[in-house]
């Protein structure tokens, strides 16, 4: 069983720590990484989730998950992408691009760009059933075909690949 560490309004740790799938009480949060690998053409890496799993069953997503108690979010987003693609990344290579709140959740947002090589090979862990690389455009085509994970920040993310930041990080 995971170990969250509980946050405040602000994002900082209080402290307290639950058992991942607790309810958190108003103003409590937990947090949530996301990683978004893309090469130097501007294509993401994306994974499809397993069927086995609770939520998002068979739903195209990036990298990513809860971190555990005592985790800083660059550690988590570290070891999601190590657990779920078998990219063994260096923390200099993530760049933190945002960071949202929701619901019961903050989500750090990172960026990891390179040369396709940097990112072989994948191997796949037990809750992702596959992974490919695709262009904004396809991503975006998946989402208005329900098949990709419409994430509330994509407007930001779309400004922020949009400007080229990706290639200069």
């Amino acid at each position: 069983m995971e170990i969250w560490d509980v946050l405040d309004a602000h994002g900082r740790k209080t402290g307290r720590t639950v058992q991942s799938g607790t309810k958190l009480g108003q103003n409590e949060y937990h947090l949530v990484v996301h990683t978004w690998v893309v090469d130097l053409y501007g294509n993401f890496l994306i994974q499809k989730r397993a069927k086995h799993l609770e939520w998002m069953p068979g739903r195209w997503t990036v990298s990513g998950g809860c971190a555990f108690c005592g985790e800083e979010g660059v550690d988590a987003a570290m070891r999601q992408t190590r657990e779920e693609l078998g990219l063994n990344l260096a923390s200099y290579k993530f760049t933190k691009i945002e960071r949202s709140r929701t619901d019961n959740n903050f989500t750090d947002i990172y960026f990891v760009a390179g040369a396709r090589e940097e990112f072989i090979p994948l191997i796949l862990g037990d809750n992702v059933a596959d992974a490919f690389w695709t262009s904004w455009r396809g991503m975006i085509e998946m989402v208005q075909r329900d098949e990709f994970m419409k994430y509330e920040y994509l407007g930001m993310l779309e400004s922020f690949v949009c400007k080229g930041n990706v290639f200069t990080m």
